[in-house]
């Protein structure tokens, strides 16, 4: 059973049983930009994350939603209203390549520089760390459009309006 699927068959495992008052220790693995969801026998008073960077959290009621944001290991304790501790879990998240491509090409100063690609079932640009800033920065313009369209900050025919002189 590969890394990945340990962690999947652990956070499973872990949303089909319910925490009771023993507290709770536990590796976890995650994969970016994806998320797993526990089930909490009891409600959660205090929820303290070691580093929102590498993941986050989210809660609804009983419900605990871990969402893996960058590669890396932190830690999540969760207590419950009386102060006593729920789970103390160590979380892992990494890359998941699995429909990812990467380009390398020759650069002025010798050093390769690369480029990811996620292909489902075309290949788009992707932000992974590692890849050249040119690359990065113009996948991240290009992301920041899109998202002005999506949510209507920005309509597609409009353009950027000269700033005012002062």
């Amino acid at each position: 059973m590969g890394l990945f699927q340990r962690g999947a068959f652990a956070v499973g495992l872990m949303s089909m049983t319910s925490w009771s008052g023993v507290a709770l220790a536990e590796d976890l693995m995650l994969k970016t930009d994806q998320t797993s969801m526990m089930i909490l026998s009891a409600d959660p008073g205090t929820v303290v994350l070691g580093n929102p960077g590498i993941a986050d959290v989210t809660l609804n009621g009983k419900q605990l939603f871990l969402h893996g944001k960058a590669p890396g290991s932190t830690n999540l304790t969760i207590l419950d209203t009386a102060g006593n501790k729920l789970a103390n879990l160590d979380l892992t998240v990494a890359n998941d390549y699995r429909n990812q491509v990467s380009v390398f090409s020759g650069s002025p100063k010798g050093a390769p520089l690369r480029s990811t690609y996620t292909c489902v079932p075309d290949c788009e640009p992707a932000m992974v760390a590692g890849d050249s800033s040119s690359f990065l920065s113009a996948t991240m313009a290009d992301n920041s459009q899109r998202a002005a369209f999506a949510t209507g900050v920005k309509k597609s025919n409009e353009t950027e309006a000269p700033k005012p002189a002062q």
